[in-house]
């Protein structure tokens, strides 16, 4: 599979998945340490999925699906499993990676979505380690061009910034440059700090009890 390693390249390959700008890929496989952004990266492709209006989407946990899928094995009712999603529709299933000690749960996991992806549904999938870590899962999985593995790494500064920016663009708040600077040295490349800065900094705002550009104001 392709694999993407740079945030801006990521979150272009993500709009363009949205917006079905191109036929391929088909799957996207997000794959990165604890708070690299994984889970931001996919809420706003399904954000963007939704604004359309035009099609399903549906975030799902990976260890939901396993058990939904056990259930309908045990009722044999399997097939109405199988076809749930199929064109047009976007699937979001996160954290694979809690499969990783359950090889047979990964077989069927990856039978599921390459069922739903040659129905003409697009996947994304989220997991904490690499997608070699999850060989029986890959094994069932299409295969480049269909799919493409997006490695996220840890922000750097200058990406961490790029981040809060856009970040308090969309919530509506104006932060300085120097204020911009030092949370994104307080952030040390997790994301989830950018957005719980942000979302604190708003509801600051919302109700004026801060300073919004001292970013020890952040916990």
């Amino acid at each position: 599979m392709v694999a993407i390693h740079h945030h801006a390249d990521a979150i272009a390959v993500a709009r363009a998945f949205a917006a079905e700008a191109s036929s391929q890929p088909t799957l996207l496989f997000v794959v990165g340490p604890t708070g690299v952004g994984k889970t931001e990266l996919v809420q706003r492709l399904a954000s963007d999925v939704s604004a359309g209006g035009r099609r399903r989407c549906a975030v799902l946990a990976a260890r939901d699906v396993v058990a939904e899928l056990v259930e309908a094995i045990r009722n044999n009712t399997l097939d109405q499993v199988a076809r749930r999603f199929g064109r047009s529709d976007v699937v979001v299933i996160e954290d694979v990676s809690d499969l990783q000690d359950r090889p047979a749960s990964q077989t069927e996991l990856g039978r599921l979505i390459a069922g739903w992806v040659a129905a003409g549904a697009r996947v994304v999938c989220t997991a904490g380690c690499s997608l070699q870590a999850l060989t029986d899962f890959e094994q069932r999985l299409p295969q480049s061009p269909a799919s493409r593995v997006i490695a996220l790494p840890r922000p750097t500064r200058r990406e961490m910034r790029a981040a809060l920016r856009s970040l308090a663009t969309t919530a509506s708040i104006r932060i300085d440059k120097q204020s911009l600077t030092e949370l994104a040295a307080w952030c040390n490349g997790d994301v989830r700090r950018a957005v719980g800065a942000i979302r604190q900094l708003r509801f600051e705002a919302a109700y004026a009890v801060a300073d919004l550009t001292d970013p020890r104001r952040i916990r």
